[in-house]
């Protein structure tokens, strides 16, 4: 079986028992809609098969073949090669590594790498009522200074954070999607997070710190800081360099740029909405 995403020029193959990922990825994926269709490319960009009691999966992206025995993590590491496709089909956009909720219509992004809290940030934020735009992964549009949604569903690594509070706990578990050993996937309707092609302006950009120390401040940060974050995220390489430093400067030079430091996510809520909102 061959699947066609919205936005790639070839499809993804799925062979033999790895049709079983269809739910999950349904699921999973969300509102990025794909069609079904029998195999008969002669070249698709990612295959995935069921293989020595595992799911299995080449691409263009990993030097050897990748497989795990957990439906649910063999899902969650397609979809870095599947945001890999969608970026290598758009060479005129950049791809962040980040989160980003929605707030007064504009977008803040967190670019940050893994196990520095977006996804828990993001999931509090959505507890609150603020719709996300992303939890991982944002396509850019330098030219409007504006992020696209891909409609992936939040990711929260396991255990679950502890300590920010009952609702959160009550949001989680009432809006519990798919798990492995490793990963807890929230199941959130548009109500909560955008959809597959939602377009929105960046209005801030806020590098994020979660700290055990009790620490809460959002203050701040210099235009060669948030450069530098925007640019250690971009893991799109199409686009000449010295183009991609020049637009972002100028993002740099237009949005509100802080470091959000932050225990506890009532204070971190609240001093997201002073400022943005």
């Amino acid at each position: 079986m061959d699947l066609w995403f919205d936005g790639l020029k070839r499809p993804i193959r799925l062979d033999g028992r790895a049709v079983e990922l269809l739910p999950l990825m349904h699921e999973i994926i969300g509102t990025w809609s794909f069609r079904e269709k029998p195999k008969n490319h002669v070249d698709p960009v990612i295959t995935l098969w069921w293989h020595s009691g595992g799911f299995s999966r080449t691409s263009l992206w990993l030097n050897e073949t990748k497989t795990y025995i957990d439906p649910v993590n063999a899902v969650c590491d397609f979809i870095v090669d599947l945001t890999h496709a969608y970026n290598a089909d758009h060479p005129d956009v950049l791809c962040l590594h980040c989160a980003a909720p929605i707030i007064n219509g504009q977008l803040v992004v967190f670019p940050n790498g893994y196990n520095q809290g977006k996804s828990t940030l993001m999931a509090l934020l959505a507890s609150r009522h603020i719709r996300i735009l992303c939890d991982d992964v944002m396509p850019f549009d330098l030219s409007s200074f504006s992020g696209k949604s891909l409609g992936i569903q939040p990711r929260l690594r396991t255990p679950l954070p502890s300590g920010l509070g009952n609702n959160f706990d009550k949001f989680v578990l009432d809006h519990e999607g798919r798990r492995s050993d490793r990963f807890q996937y929230l199941n959130l309707s548009q109500e909560y997070l955008a959809d597959f092609g939602e377009t929105y302006p960046v209005g801030g950009v806020v590098v994020l710190e979660r700290n055990e120390s009790g620490e809460n401040e959002l203050v701040p940060i210099g235009q060669a800081d948030a450069l530098k974050a925007i640019i250690l995220r971009n893991f799109a390489n199409a686009m000449p360099a010295a183009d991609t430093l020049n637009r972002l400067s100028d993002l740099i030079n237009t949005v509100k740029i802080f470091r959000l430091r932050y225990s506890n996510g009532d204070i971190a809520h609240n001093l997201l909405l002073d400022t943005f909102a």
